[in-house]
């Protein structure tokens, strides 16, 4: 959260994230649900900001989209070459990037819960964007711990 925010601001700005994300990768709010296996309403309820969002990510092959850096993100979807047009692969970059976002600024007010295979984080997948998609888990990380070890010393 940035200096001075509110809880309340903080989680307005991550639900305007979320719809900004939907809507820069055209997806409708019927879609999203399908996609996520939810219903329409909990779609609907989290864009205007009526439910807490937790986020639960599982990942055998990469890094979950949400925890992604631009840089880690782009190499992945260059994997797919010519099978994603380039407005579609633009349009999804920058609705990863909002995601990204808005969880760096939550500022605690989304919880995220991401269990990865060891393999993900060996995988060499664009060089330098690997390490500094570790670099910002292994931050994560540590700001985890910094905060457990302040609520018990």
């Amino acid at each position: 959260m940035a200096e001075g925010d509110s809880p309340t601001s903080a989680r307005r700005r991550v639900r305007l994230a979320i719809r900004e994300a939907r809507e820069a990768a055209k997806l409708t709010q019927q879609q999203v649900a399908e996609e996520m296996e939810w219903s329409l309403s909990k779609v609907v309820r989290i864009e205007s900001g009526e439910v807490t969002v937790s986020v639960n990510d599982y990942s055998v092959d990469f890094i979950p989209g949400r925890l992604q850096t631009p840089a880690y993100a782009a190499a992945l979807l260059e994997m797919f070459g010519d099978e994603i047009p380039p407005m579609k692969r633009d349009a999804l970059l920058e609705a990863r990037r909002l995601r990204h976002d808005a969880l760096l600024s939550t500022g605690g007010g989304t919880k995220v819960f991401a269990l990865l295979d060891e393999s993900v984080l060996r995988r060499p997948l664009g060089g330098q964007a690997v390490d500094d998609t570790i670099a910002f888990i292994r931050g994560r990380v540590h700001d985890l711990e910094a905060t457990m070890a302040n609520r018990q010393g």
